[in-house]
């Protein structure tokens, strides 16, 4: 009788055993352990976009892509408010940027401030236009050509965020995204 518990405590070890190191071949390989043939994973999701391939221009630069020339006039960083009411939210700044657009081609070019322009840290991370007391002229025009708008455009970002650029994505799908370093 004891030679038959021994017997079955041990098949319950290589069983135990066994389990486990199929369902670590299982987290390895899933089509292995279900019959299916590894094929390449393949996704038609879009990457997040990214500046990593791009050169930052310098503040001043004239910047050319697309049919538009971009030069960042000056930079403001933190923004005050002249209302002293309006701030930003804890943990946050306001950087103002002043920029001047000029459609530099024969054909008429609309500018969309909001969703062709933001600001990006050096880690890719994206802040849009905050919301301030100021009533500022916008820059959402259509440009003629030889037409330019100039304007004072300002983003909320965290107050640690560093390696600061500006980024305009409102150019056709061939042109490069105009990038700027803030300091």
């Amino acid at each position: 009788m004891a030679h038959s518990r021994v017997l079955v405590a041990g098949t319950v070890v290589v069983l135990v055993g066994l389990g486990a190191s199929l369902r670590l071949s299982a987290d390895d390989d899933t089509a292995a352990s279900t019959g299916a043939q590894t094929q390449p994973s393949t996704t038609t999701v879009p990457a997040p976009p990214t500046s990593r391939g791009i050169a930052p221009c310098a503040l001043g630069d004239r910047v050319r892509s697309g049919g538009l020339e971009l030069v960042l006039e000056g930079v403001t960083d933190p923004f005050e408010s002249s209302d002293a009411v309006i701030t930003p939210p804890a943990d946050r700044r306001w950087v103002a940027t002043d920029v001047k657009v000029t459609n530099v081609s024969a054909a008429p070019i609309p500018v969309d401030g909001p969703t062709q322009f933001s600001l990006l840290d050096g880690n890719d991370v994206r802040f849009h236009f905050a919301d301030t007391a100021e009533h500022l002229a916008g820059i959402d025009s259509v440009l003629q050509p030889g037409q330019s708008r100039r304007a004072t455009l300002i983003f909320e970002a965290p107050e640690g965020a560093r390696d600061l650029r500006l980024s305009f994505d409102g150019l056709p799908e061939d042109a490069d995204p105009i990038m700027v370093a803030l300091g």
